[in-house]
């Protein structure tokens, strides 16, 4: 009787230890290198501006300064501008599935029968083709993409998925704690070939007027954008701007983006300012 007593103990007790061990990712929202409670999980869903995403502020700036000094590392293959228009809410979607074009070049099974082109020594991308929409749709699918958009954990395991069953390996590493970006990663992931996927909340493409490097004035128009959205980075640029006297006065920094919108396709979304908050952001690689 005792013995009985004694395993009805113990089970009551791994069974309770499995509840509160599963409770924990119920409902759960993958922020930097933790899991944390969420009452629903975050969809990240802005495709098609403004419907994806509320434009709230058009902001231009003038800045006077000495001398700017632009810093920076731009891929020179930056990255096909694939989109996953088939499918409704798909910004993960397109920023998976234009990664995946980025790698093919490198390992063609990734897409089959989908190559690009070589011409006096400069690679191109081969356009979106059938090929290119049935990897989007294979990726939807293994990412669980709804209606409602793609959440952060969905996003990793399809793209593990989808990499595996193309006998390759994925490494997918996120830089980013508590919504701040390692810095000095990003910037020697990127240099190094590899690409950066970021999931922001609230965000900025920004366009400036050619500034010259010595007296001179820079405009900056921002647009704001309300959502969560997702893209993925082939590049930074830092710009510096000092005074006459050799001052920083100022120093703005972004990512190069594939913005994940037809209208505008690569572009600058602005890290400073306060204009973008980082939810999370990932070194994608593949071998």
């Amino acid at each position: 009787m005792k013995k009985k007593v004694a395993s009805t103990l113990i089970l009551s007790a791994i069974i309770l230890a499995v509840m509160m061990f599963a409770s924990n990712f119920v409902g759960t929202m993958y922020v930097g290198n933790t899991f944390a409670a969420e009452t629903e999980e975050k969809f990240y869903t802005s495709d098609v501006m403004p419907i994806g995403g509320t434009i709230t502020d058009y902001v231009t700036e003038t800045v006077s300064y000495g001398r700017a000094i632009p810093t920076g590392y731009e891929n020179p293959y930056k990255i096909p501008l694939y989109y996953a228009t088939e499918i409704d809410n798909s910004c993960a979607v397109t920023a998976g599935g234009s990664t995946i074009g980025y790698y093919d070049r490198i390992y063609e099974e990734l897409i089959p029968n989908h190559t690009g082109t070589i011409f006096m020594g400069h690679f191109t991308y081969g356009a979106q083709d059938a090929e290119v929409n049935s990897m989007f749709r294979s990726l939807a699918f293994r990412m669980g993409t709804t209606e409602s958009g793609t959440t952060i954990p969905g996003y990793i395991s399809g793209m593990d998925s989808y990499i595996k069953s193309k006998g390759r390996v994925a490494s997918i590493e996120s830089v980013c704690d508590n919504g701040t970006l390692n810095e000095s990663e990003y910037e020697t992931a990127l240099e190094n070939g590899k690409l950066l996927t970021l999931f922001v909340d609230g965000f900025c493409f920004t366009e400036f007027s050619a500034a010259n490097e010595t007296n001179d004035t820079v405009t900056i128009r921002n647009t704001v954008v309300t959502g969560c959205h997702t893209l993925t980075a082939y590049g930074y640029r830092t710009y510096s701007y000092y005074d006459s006297s050799n001052r920083l006065i100022r120093q703005d920094k972004y990512m190069l983006v594939h913005t994940g919108f037809n209208s505008i396709g690569r572009g600058l979304l602005r890290l400073t300012g306060g204009y973008c908050t980082i939810d999370d952001g990932f070194i994608i690689d593949i071998n």
